[in-house]
């Protein structure tokens, strides 16, 4: 609790000093957008302040004033955010103390992983916003959605950009943004060398080399008519060597993870309708191995509108493949899902909505799947509410551990879905056109949690047995203006808590308290900022996580800017998950120039 203490008593300092010098300097500017348009709560624009969910929003310039270059560097900032990751860079993401057991969503549609992601994949040069809504989301998502969903919404349109940029350890940065007449394309080149240990357990791995290459392309042919094709590709390279002797432990460790997406819309009115395929390789060497996932499918969705009373409904079909080299022959398994959704919003009273929905899932590799949402909102005003949401959430096992991929491991094709309970109410309001705060308590409960186990012969086997809650509560601040100090708040306590199939007790997993602080300021030519990302009270006396960044940018032009990040600023060699395995990248720095045209 000393921490605890410790830390809240810095989080709180912060509030305060952040609210009194927004109150001294009471000017009439313009503000950032402290309300956005959210269209992933809901499938439908609405407004922050009238959805029943916990939401946050990174717009491309949050994104940019936060020095972030990956979609791991934006939502990592998040007080709950947790991962388990390997050196290679795949990671099991997820919110609220619990990991993989967060959907990943490209213009609103789920990422082909198998429960694998690469975060450190997606480059930020052609994302236009990141939505975070958290909570279950199964109703309009489906599987994995327990914890919430990251939904990448690729840029479009806007200025035409160039940039790049230059650090320690090898650093190179090239991006260019080009738009015109419906037509944009993103690319951004980024490498870097010598990043120092990444991972520690009976092996350390040292960063030797790391690449990425991201294109995104989308032609809007008209005003019902899109088209989207994102290619994303890493390659790392890691030196291992024993932790216990210090001596080499083999040939670098090798891999590269490419993601091709491609997407068609149609947009008429309130009809969507999507056709998408997506493919993910991740080869690998020393060890040596590969996989692929694909999913081609389609998703639809129409809106009607009465009185007092609105609908949406929709339907989406997925072909999903997950092929892996075993013993130099390929091991395929595929399976077709569907799902039938609703969502209903109704004007109880003149300040009261209601909201209904369920979604049917439909597989042929598991049993169907009922998942039902409720959420009230009680309007305070124009700038405030208060809701309520209840829902039922699913994580369907994934092929690989329904099936198998290799001869050491047993499949299991009873292996039934997890099932999962939020409850959440929460507070919004906007008290100035500068300050807005969000308050959230919830509880989860999850079921038939997905574990791996040993049969006799000593093969691996899924099983279902473990159960998982938590208790939290959830906190965010933001002041923003055109000119002066900006910053925000958030802050996450919780009781992570799973059962094994060890023990019949109750025992604490991931971290407890999360803060995140950012505190900067804005002036006519620029701004700098200071960001703060804390998590402490972890399991296995895991050591608490400081990582501080700084960022800088100053206009040169009206024309052209330049831009300074430096990570790690405490050069600090904490553990990024409550495991103590993966750990913060070494202090560096890049300094980036920016022309647009």
């Amino acid at each position: 609790m000393t921490r605890f203490k410790k830390s809240l008593t810095i989080f709180l300092s912060m509030i305060i000093l952040i609210l009194v010098s927004g109150n001294i300097q009471a000017q009439e500017d313009d503000t950032s957008e402290l309300d956005p348009m959210i269209v992933t709560a809901t499938r439908g624009e609405k407004k922050d302040i009238e959805i029943p969910a916990s939401t946050q929003v990174f717009t491309s310039e949050d994104i940019k004033n936060m020095g972030a270059k990956t979609l791991l560097d934006v939502i990592s900032t998040v007080p709950d955010f947790s991962i388990s990751r390997s050196p290679s860079g795949n990671g099991l993401p997820g919110f609220r103390g619990i990991t993989g057991y967060l959907t990943i969503l490209v213009n609103g549609i789920p990422l082909a992983n198998d429960g694998y992601f690469q975060l450190g994949s997606f480059a930020t040069s052609g994302i236009e916003r990141v939505e975070l809504v958290k909570g279950g989301s199964a109703v309009l998502y489906g599987s994995d959605a327990t914890t919430g969903v990251v939904n990448i919404i690729t840029k479009k349109d806007g200025p035409s950009t160039i940039s790049v940029g230059a650090g320690n350890n090898g650093k190179r940065q090239g991006s260019a943004f080009l738009s015109a007449k419906g037509l944009s394309l993103a690319y951004e080149h980024f490498q870097e060398q010598q990043r120092g240990l990444i991972y520690t357990s009976r092996t350390n791995y040292y960063g030797d080399d790391l690449k990425r290459d991201n294109l995104t392309l989308n032609y809007e042919l008209n005003k019902h008519f899109n088209f989207m094709f994102l290619h994303s590709q890493r390659e790392t390279t890691s030196s291992k060597y024993s932790a216990s002797t210090g001596l080499s432990a083999g040939a670098p460790w090798e891999n590269e993870t490419v993601y091709d997406i491609g997407q068609a819309s149609y947009k008429n009115e309130n009809l969507k309708i999507m056709v998408y395929g997506q493919n993910r390789e991740w080869t690998y060497t020393n060890p040596t191995g590969k996989q692929r996932g694909r999913i081609y499918g389609a998703d639809i969705q129409d809106m009607w509108v009465f009185e007092k009373f609105s609908l949406t409904a929709g339907g989406n079909f997925d072909h999903e493949l997950s092929k892996r080299i075993n013993n130099d022959a390929w091991v395929k398994n595929t399976r077709n899902k569907g799902a039938l959704f609703f969502l209903t919003e109704t004007d109880l009273f003149a300040s009261t909505k209601f909201l209904a929905g369920a979604r049917e899932v439909l597989s042929n590799a598991s049993d169907n799947v009922f998942c039902p949402q409720f959420q009230i909102l009680q309007a305070l005003g124009d700038s405030s509410n208060l809701y309520l949401n209840i829902n039922r959430s699913l994580r369907e096992p994934t092929l690989s551990q329904r099936y198998g991929y290799s001869a050491t491991q047993e499949p299991n094709e009873d292996l039934e879905s997890e099932i999962g309970w939020t409850y959440e109410m929460g507070w919004k309001t906007l008290f100035t056109r500068f300050d807005s705060l969000k308050l959230a308590l919830f509880h989860m409960d999850i079921d038939n949690r997905i574990y791996s186990g040993k049969t006799s012969e000593g093969k691996t086997i899924y099983l279902n047995a473990n159960k998982f809650k938590n208790t939290g509560i959830e906190l965010a601040f933001r002041h923003d203006t055109a000119t002066g100090l900006i910053g925000g708040a958030g802050l996450y306590y919780g009781k992570p808590e799973q059962k094994t199939v060890s023990s019949d007790d109750w025992e604490d997993t991931e971290f407890r308290f999360g803060m995140q602080l950012n505190l900067g300021y804005r002036f006519s030519k620029g701004m700098v900022n200071l960001m703060v990302h804390h998590a402490s009270d972890r399991v296995d006396d895991t050591d608490p996580l400081w990582d501080v960044s700084l960022n800088a940018a100053y206009d040169i032009t009206d024309k052209d800017s330049i831009r300074l990040n430096v990570n790690n600023l405490l050069d600090r060699d904490d553990a990024i998950n409550a495991g103590g395995s993966s750990i913060l990248e070494e202090r560096g720095f890049l300094l980036t120039y920016e022309h647009t045209f």
